[in-house]
C-alpha cells in the first residue's frame, strides 16, 4: 500500500484522543474546529454521553471493570471525543483503549465562573442539577457563585490528577479560541488550516443572562474566589492577578508518559 492509501490508513488507526475537561471550557469549540478541518470521527458528547457514570466514577462508586465494559461498548472507533462526563475516566479509558491519549482542555477558572453564572436560572440549575453536588462541591446551600467555584475547581482536579504521569497535553481554551494550534497539530500529528471559528454554543450566542467579568466583581467576590479555585489555578499556570483583566492564558505543555506497568484487561 502507498501513496494517499497508506496515509489514510495510517490517519485511521492513530489511537484515540480523549479531551477531559470541565464544563463551559469549549468541548463543542475543539470538535467543531477539528471538524472545520476534515478531522474524521470527531465527537461531542456521543451518545451515550455516559452522564449516569460521572458521579459514581468520581466518587469510585462503580467498578473499573464496569467502566471499561461501558466505555469499549460505546466508544469503540472513536478518533476524537471531547466530553465532559469523563472527567473522572481516564484511568478507565486508558484500560479501555490502551493507546489512547488525552488532551486536558481548561478555562481560566474566572471565565468560566462567570460564564456559569450567565445561564438562565443558574440558582435552580445548581440546585437541580443531578449531580450529587454535596459530594462535589462540599454543602450544600451555597449560593450559585460559590457552586461554581467548587464546580471549576473539583474537575479540574481530578483531571489533573487522573492524568498525572500520563502523555497528554494540556490546552487552554484562551490559546485554542486565539488560533494557537501548533501544540495541538503536533499532538494530533496532523496541520490544522482552519485556525479559528467564530463563536459558538457561549454567551452571546445563547442570549445569556448578564453577569460582570471578572475585573468588575467586588473584591469579596475575587476573594472568595481565590479561596476556592487558587490552588487549581496556579497549578494550571493562571496568575493571581487580582482586579487584573484575565486576557492571557498558560502555554500549552505537553507531558510525556512516565514509566508504566501495562495496563491490565
Amino acid at each position: 500500500m502507498a501513496g494517499p492509501f497508506a496515509r489514510l490508513a495510517r490517519r485511521w488507526s492513530q489511537p484515540a484522543a480523549f479531551c477531559l475537561c470541565s464544563g463551559n471550557s469549549g468541548s463543542h469549540y475543539i470538535v467543531e474546529l477539528l471538524r472545520a478541518n476534515g478531522c474524521p470521527r470527531c465527537h461531542h458528547e456521543m451518545d451515550p454521553d455516559l452522564f449516569d457514570l460521572a458521579m459514581p466514577a468520581y466518587h469510585h462508586l462503580v467498578g473499573r471493570g464496569e467502566l471499561v465494559q461501558a466505555l469499549r461498548k460505546t466508544r469503540r472507533g472513536v478518533w476524537f471525543e471531547a466530553n465532559n462526563r469523563l472527567f473522572a475516566m481516564a484511568p478507565a479509558i486508558r484500560v479501555a483503549f490502551p493507546r489512547s491519549r488525552f488532551i486536558f482542555l481548561h478555562r481560566d477558572g474566572r471565565e468560566q465562573v462567570s460564564s456559569s453564572m450567565r445561564l438562565p436560572g443558574v440558582d435552580a440549575y445548581f440546585r437541580d442539577h443531578p449531580w450529587d453536588l454535596k459530594g462535589l462541591t462540599g454543602t450544600r446551600g451555597q449560593d450559585a457563585f460559590a457552586t461554581a467555584c467548587h464546580f471549576w475547581r473539583v474537575m479540574n482536579a481530578r483531571i489533573a490528577d487522573d492524568l498525572a504521569g500520563l502523555e497528554h497535553l494540556s490546552l487552554s481554551l484562551g490559546d485554542l479560541a486565539a488560533g494557537r494550534l501548533e501544540a495541538l497539530e503536533a499532538f494530533l500529528g496532523r496541520p490544522l488550516a482552519v485556525r479559528r471559528l467564530p463563536p459558538a454554543n457561549t454567551g452571546e450566542a445563547r442570549g445569556q443572562a448578564a453577569f460582570p467579568s471578572y475585573e468588575e466583581w467586588p473584591a469579596t467576590r475575587q476573594a472568595q474566589f481565590w479561596d476556592i479555585c487558587g490552588d487549581e489555578m496556579l497549578r494550571l499556570g493562571y496568575r493571581d492577578r487580582r482586579a487584573e483583566p484575565c486576557d492571557s492564558a498558560p502555554a500549552p505543555r505537553r507531558t510525556p508518559a512516565a514509566p508504566r506497568p501495562a495496563a491490565p484487561e
